[in-house]
């Protein structure tokens, strides 16, 4: 008794040719199989606009005062290559507002033309962004 789905009548034919179509290439032949990512884009999109960003904060006068104050005695002790602690905004690239991150480290400058802070470690930190200051003992 032959068993239901046996190929044993075919498995040994010859695969048939195309008289009117050449065969396909192996990597066209191959591309057919590969996975269908239509919504990648979608995804990306969607993750991106899930990401939160925050506003950067309205500057008052007793803050910005007190700023002021810190970078004038940070530009005045420059050369002793003090130990910062900053509050700073970071704006975000593709959408609108950023992140505060703090940064630790030794200050080497302050470029009062270009409004930076010249870090040792290479950073330059726009003294716009800086949100909040304080002198430390090091890391």
């Amino acid at each position: 008794m032959k068993e239901a789905g046996s190929y044993d009548d075919i498995i040994h034919m010859k695969r048939p040719v195309s008289r009117n179509h050449r065969p396909m290439a192996r990597l066209a032949r191959a591309a057919q199989f590969s996975p269908f990512a239509a919504f990648t884009e979608l995804e990306g999109t969607m993750a991106e606009t899930a990401r939160l960003t925050e506003p950067r904060r309205a500057a008052d006068e007793s803050r910005l005062a007190a700023l002021n104050e810190k970078t004038g005695i940070l530009a005045a002790h420059a050369a002793e290559r003090p130990w910062v602690r900053l509050r700073c905004f970071v704006p975000d690239g593709r959408k609108q507002g950023g992140a505060y991150e703090t940064v630790v480290g030794r200050v080497r400058r302050v470029d009062v033309c270009q409004r930076l802070l010249l870090m040792t470690d290479g950073r330059q930190i726009p003294l716009d962004d800086i949100d909040e200051m304080a002198l430390t003992d090091g890391e």
